[in-house]
């Protein structure tokens, strides 16, 4: 049986969770949860393939998939580069590609300039975000899910910016969160004593 293996703080695998109940297809695989620890033990070639990195889909062929954007095509049974240059694929490698890079800034501890220079770069990020997915019915995307899961792990490090976020934009990731696919994603994430971060109710809901 093909398995994902993941971690429950990792946004990417939050994502692959969150896309794997989005679009019914959660019932096919069975999911393995990878503590840290566990990972740290795991060397290379064994269990996630090569790149011994989560989230990691372990195909019944022995292949193993551990890029996102190849998992999701992989879910979406479409091949890569058909979901690579789709437009609904461009526009999450946007909505990954600018949030991604100010959630790792965070993750770094950016300060004084450096941090202004990341605020900047949020601000972008939501403004390409509200033009791409708002008002599109994009609670029930796939780009609309990593939205919401790299918002709010950037408002974990960074709460005051939610100040920044559009009423149109904040009305779409609280839509988000009344869907059956993240309700699935909580579940399995509570299972395993961590909690998944909600827009409306802040990070540790």
């Amino acid at each position: 049986m093909t398995t994902l293996l993941w971690t429950s703080d990792s946004p990417f695998c939050r994502i692959a969770l969150w896309s794997m109940a989005l679009l019914g297809r959660d019932t096919e695989f069975e999911l393995q949860h990878l503590t840290w620890d566990e990972l740290r033990k795991i060397s290379a070639g064994e269990k996630l393939g090569t790149a011994a990195t989560v989230p990691c889909l372990s195909l019944s062929s022995g292949e193993c998939l551990s890029d996102s954007l190849r998992i999701l095509a992989y879910l979406l049974r479409t091949d890569f580069f058909s979901w690579f240059l789709s437009s609904e694929g461009e526009l999450y490698r946007i909505v990954e590609g600018q949030f991604a890079r100010v959630m790792y800034a965070l993750y770094d501890g950016a300060q004084g300039k450096s941090l202004e220079k990341v605020h900047g770069q949020w601000r972008r990020a939501l403004h390409a975000a509200e033009l791409g997915l708002v008002g599109k019915g994009s609670q029930n995307s796939l780009p609309g899910a990593a939205l919401h899961v790299f918002v709010c792990f950037c408002l974990k490090l960074q709460p005051e910016w939610r100040n920044d976020i559009s009423e149109p934009l904040a009305s779409l990731l609280s839509q988000q969160e009344n869907t059956a696919a993240f309700a699935k994603l909580k579940s399995w994430v509570a299972a395993t004593d961590y909690r998944v971060p909600c827009y409306w109710a802040g990070p540790e809901r």
